[in-house]
C-alpha cells in the first residue's frame, strides 16, 4: 500500500475511492447463509443488510452504478437491494472482504466505532422525521445520515496514523477539530466524505448534506442554540435565515451527525447538551421527552449494530463525567506497523512569510506543496504528477485564474498546449498548437530556466516574440511565463494570468509563482535520480 501523503480533498478522495471497506466476517456469514436459504424473504435481506453500515455502503454503491446508467437515483437501502436483485446481490456479497476485529488494534476498533456512530446518527434522524415530519424523506435521510461520516470510516481504515494524531491534538491538546483536520489533511473530513460521495455517485441528499457549508463550530451552535431558547437578541434577517436553515432537508442529517459525533466525547459535555436543546426545538418537544427519545434511539442503534470488543454509543450514556477517555490513539507497536503501510502525517506548515498576504488564496497550501517539492520528491512516481500539482497550487494557492502547460518540439518548433486550468472548455487555447521560431520567447525559455512577468512596461517588446496564433488568445499585458527543467533538459513552460479581465498580478503572486516553479524544477531533478 502506498505511503504517499495526500494533501487536499481531491488527493484524499483519489487515495480512498478504490480502497476496500472491510465488513465484519460475522455479518458476511449471516447474509451469505440467508441468500442460500429458500426460506429467506426480501424483508429478511433488508433487515440483515440494514443492520450493518458497511454492508449498506457496498450495496448502495453497487446499486448507484446501475441507476447512474439509467439516469435515476437510489432513494434508500431497500430500494438499492431491490434494484440489484438476488443474483447481483449474491455476487456482490461473495466479492466482499470479511474481517475479524483485532482486539489489540486501536485502528480496527476506531474503524468500527466510526461506523457505529454513523449508524447511531441514521437511527436518530429516522426517528426524528417520523415524529416531526410524518415520515417524509425518511429513507433518503437515513442514508444521508448513515454516509455523512464515511470519511471517518475510510481514514481510520486507510490513514490511521493521521486519525490517531488528530485524536491526540483534540483530546490532549484541546485543539478545535476543524483546525486540526485542515492541518493534518489540508481540508476537513467532511470535504473528504463529500469527495467520496460524489466519486461513488451516492444519493443526492448524501452529496447535498455534505456540500452545504454548515460547520460544527461555536458560532453555528451558539446561533442555533439561541434560536432554540427563543433568545430575543435574535431578530430580523438573522432569525429568518436560521428559520430557513432548519427547514432544509439536509439540516436533520447534519444535526444527527453532530449529536452522534459529540456524544462520543461525552453525553454530559456542554456542546452535546446544546445540541440536544437544538434537537428538542427541531422536534418541538419538551426537553425531558427529547432526552428520553434520544437515549431510546441510541440504545436501539447499539442493539442493531455492535461489534464485540468495541464500545457502543449507548454504553457511553451510562458513563459519569470522568477524565478517562478510553483508547483513541495507536500504541507504539501499532504506530510502527502502520508507518510501513499507510500515509505518514506531515502537518501543513503555514509560513508567516506568505501568511499575511491577503492576495494569496491559500498560503498554507503553497507552503505544503513547496515543502513537498523540496523535501518529498519520493511522493511522486512520474514528472506529470509534479506538473499537475504545480498547476493546481498556482490556482488554488497563489490565486491565478488561468494556467496552462506548454511544450516545445525544438526540431519542428511546434508549441503545444497540453493541459490547462481555468480556461472555458471551448477556449481555443486548450489543446492547441502553434508554429514558433528559434528566436521566439518560448525557444529562449527552452534554452535556460527563466521567469518572465509581462506588464504594461514590456508588453510591446515581448509580444513580438510570441506566435500570433498564441498571443491572440491570452492577455495583452498581464501574465507570467516560466520554464521548468528536469536536470538540464526542458520539460515545459508554465503560463499564468488573472483571467480575461486582466486583473493586475501582485508582486507576492509573481514571487510565489517563481518560487513554486523553481521548487518543481528541483523536485523533477530529485525524481530523475530516484
Amino acid at each position: 500500500m502506498s505511503t504517499i501523503q495526500p494533501y487536499d480533498a481531491e488527493e484524499w478522495t483519489q487515495y480512498l475511492t478504490d480502497r476496500d471497506f472491510s465488513v465484519r466476517a460475522s455479518s458476511l456469514r449471516r447474509i451469505q447463509k440467508a441468500l442460500q436459504s429458500d426460506k429467506t424473504s426480501m424483508k429478511d435481506l433488508n433487515r440483515l443488510i440494514k443492520s450493518d453500515p458497511l454492508l449498506c455502503l457496498h450495496v448502495v454503491k453497487a446499486a448507484s452504478i446501475l441507476h447512474a446508467e439509467k439516469g435515476s437515483v437510489v432513494t434508500g437501502v431497500e430500494h438499492a437491494i431491490s434494484s440489484l436483485g438476488t443474483d447481483n446481490l449474491e455476487k456482490l456479497i461473495n466479492s466482499m472482504k470479511g474481517t475479524r476485529l483485532n482486539a489489540h488494534s486501536t485502528a480496527d476498533k476506531m474503524y468500527f466505532r466510526a461506523t457505529a456512530n454513523s449508524h447511531h446518527a441514521a437511527v436518530q434522524v429516522r426517528s426524528w422525521l417520523e415524529h416531526a415530519r410524518k415520515g417524509m424523506f425518511t429513507e433518503e435521510s437515513y442514508l444521508a445520515a448513515l454516509f455523512y461520516g464515511i470519511g471517518h470510516w475510510a481514514l481510520w481504515h486507510h490513514a490511521p496514523l493521521h486519525m490517531s494524531q488528530m485524536q491526540i491534538k483534540i483530546r490532549e491538546q484541546g485543539k478545535d477539530s476543524e483546525t486540526v483536520e485542515r492541518e493534518l489533511f489540508g481540508c476537513t473530513i467532511k470535504d473528504i466524505s463529500h469527495g467520496l460521495a460524489v466519486s461513488w455517485n451516492l444519493p443526492e441528499l448524501v452529496q447535498t448534506s455534505l456540500a452545504e457549508d454548515l460547520p460544527l463550530n461555536k458560532r453555528t451552535l451558539m446561533k442555533l442554540h439561541q434560536r432554540s431558547l427563543e433568545d430575543p437578541r435574535l431578530r430580523g434577517e438573522e432569525l429568518r435565515e436560521l428559520n430557513h436553515l432548519v427547514q432544509q432537508r439536509f439540516f436533520p442529517v447534519k444535526l444527527s451527525n453532530w449529536l452522534a459525533g459529540t456524544a462520543t466525547f461525552g453525553w454530559h459535555k456542554p456542546t452535546t447538551l446544546h445540541i440536544i436543546d437544538i434537537v428538542s426545538d427541531y422536534l418541538k418537544s419538551e426537553l425531558g421527552s427529547t432526552m428520553s427519545l434520544l437515549h431510546k434511539n441510541c440504545a436501539q442503534s447499539s442493539r442493531d449494530y455492535f461489534v464485540v470488543g468495541t464500545l457502543t454509543p449507548a454504553a457511553e450514556m451510562l458513563f459519569i463525567p470522568s477524565s478517562h477517555q478510553g483508547g483513541y490513539k495507536l500504541s507504539e507497536a501499532e504506530y510502527k506497523f502502520c508507518s510501513k503501510h499507510f500515509p505518514i502525517p506531515r502537518p501543513r506548515k503555514i509560513q508567516t512569510a506568505v501568511g499575511s498576504d491577503s492576495k494569496l488564496k491559500d498560503p498554507a497550501l503553497i507552503a505544503t506543496v513547496n515543502e513537498r517539492f523540496l523535501q518529498y520528491a519520493q511522493d511522486y512516481q512520474h514528472p506529470s504528477e509534479v506538473l499537475k500539482d504545480l498547476l493546481k497550487v498556482l490556482v488554488q494557492g497563489v490565486g491565478m485564474e488561468r494556467v496552462s502547460l506548454n511544450t516545445l518540439n525544438t526540431r519542428s518548433q511546434i508549441l503545444k498546449v497540453i493541459h490547462s486550468i481555468g480556461f472555458s472548455s471551448d477556449h481555443p487555447l486548450n489543446q492547441s498548437q502553434h508554429q514558433t521560431d528559434t528566436q521566439g520567447l518560448f525557444s529562449r525559455l527552452y534554452d535556460k530556466v527563466a521567469c518572465i512577468m509581462v506588464n504594461q512596461d514590456n508588453t510591446h517588446r515581448i509580444s513580438k516574440m510570441l506566435p500570433d496564433s498564441y498571443k491572440q488568445h491570452i492577455n495583452d499585458s498581464n501574465y507570467l511565463l516560466m520554464s521548468v527543467f528536469m536536470n538540464s533538459k526542458p520539460v515545459a513552460i508554465v503560463y499564468a494570468d488573472m483571467g480575461e479581465a486582466a486583473t493586475e498580478i501582485e508582486t507576492v503572486q509573481h514571487k510565489q509563482f517563481k518560487q513554486l516553479c523553481t521548487a518543481a524544477t528541483s523536485c523533477l531533478a530529485a525524481l530523475s535520480k530516484n
